[in-house]
């Protein structure tokens, strides 16, 4: 009787955790990202990549499996993937071009380059290259809080090692 109660008390646990799981990380075009980020009052991560980009691919990679990351981005930010090559057309602020020349008129300085939109569609910064999960948490903590109306990234990680 014990052995069959732990069984259950397992199976249990194991069902829970696994509907606990994080969902998968969505990625949104600029257009229905802004859209979404204003009605929720969230901020933007807008991920430049191109095809050709291994550390593109490997960021995206990274940051879709982990779980702790995909939750707080699915929680507290909306997330927009913008391609060198697309030729899709999307608006933003009242101007449409495609994928391509968004990327173009941004102007990221290299692939990778994340970018961050206030939650009324606004610019508030850039960061080039490949950022490991660790230290794009930390990125996450200095655009949520604001810290970014006060100094720059690298000021900040200073208060926060």
């Amino acid at each position: 009787m014990k052995t069959k109660l732990l069984i259950l008390a397992l199976t249990l646990i194991c069902c829970f955790t696994a509907s606990a799981v994080a969902k998968p990380l969505v990625w949104l075009p600029l257009d229905q990202g802004v859209t979404q980020a204003q009605q929720k009052k969230r901020f933007v991560l807008v991920h430049f990549y191109a095809d050709w980009c291994q550390d593109c691919h490997r960021m995206a990679k990274e940051m879709s499996s982990d779980p702790a990351l995909v939750q707080r981005l699915n929680q507290s930010f909306v997330t927009v993937r913008i391609s060198q090559k697309e030729k899709r057309q999307l608006t933003y602020q009242g101007k449409t071009q495609s994928e391509s020349q968004w990327v173009r008129q941004f102007r990221p300085p290299g692939f990778p380059t994340l970018m961050f939109l206030s939650p009324e569609g606004q610019e508030i910064g850039k960061m080039p290259g490949y950022i490991p999960p660790a230290e794009l948490s930390k990125l996450l903590d200095f655009v949520q809080s604001r810290a970014y109306q006060k100094m720059n990234f690298e000021a900040y990680l200073k208060t926060v090692s």
